[in-house]
């Protein structure tokens, strides 16, 4: 699969395609900007896109919205913030799911390998870290809107983590 790493350091560029590598047989680029990646997403056209928000220049919100709209695949943003508002924000501009950087490396894979072989476009389907542990998939919650308008989720476990994060 072909996969795009979006992160302005170096060291978390290379670990994470480390990391990508040992997981499976995926043809990876790397962007250390945000017109890196969107140059490089009109290109390369990834599968999937794991992006960091905190990007010098162009970055944050605007520029998943963009990356969206040019094609990035999936986005799974990797962020430094745990908080659910960075990642009710991100999910409402367009990701497809929000990874804490306190996440462990398996968890994370586990997020990019489900994004991977999930089927469509679910962008901002309530997939968010329960706890910074736990990736939740479209699969695993049932994405509707209730009636304010915010996503519910089908069980009990999985509306508390869609309530903190809305």
């Amino acid at each position: 699969m072909r996969i795009l790493i979006v992160d302005d350091h170096a060291i978390v560029r290379d670990g994470l395609s480390r990391l990508l590598a040992i997981d499976g047989d995926h043809e990876i680029k790397m962007a250390a900007s945000g017109r890196e990646a969107l140059v490089t997403a009109r290109s390369f056209r990834p599968a999937l896109t794991i992006l960091d928000l905190n990007l010098p220049g162009l970055g944050g919100l605007e520029l998943l919205r963009r990356m969206a709209q040019v094609g990035a695949g999936k986005i799974l943003v990797l962020s430094m913030h745990a908080e659910a508002l960075y990642a009710r924000r991100s999910l409402e501009a367009g990701a497809h799911g929000y990874v804490s950087k306190n996440a462990a490396p398996d968890e994370l894979m586990t997020a990019v390998r489900r994004e991977l072989q999930s089927r469509g476009d679910r962008r901002g389907a309530g997939r968010v870290l329960q706890d910074d542990r736990q990736h939740l998939h479209p699969d695993q919650i049932q994405a509707r809107r209730g009636p304010d308008r915010r996503p519910c989720a089908a069980g009990d476990r999985d509306r508390g983590v869609l309530s903190s994060a809305y």
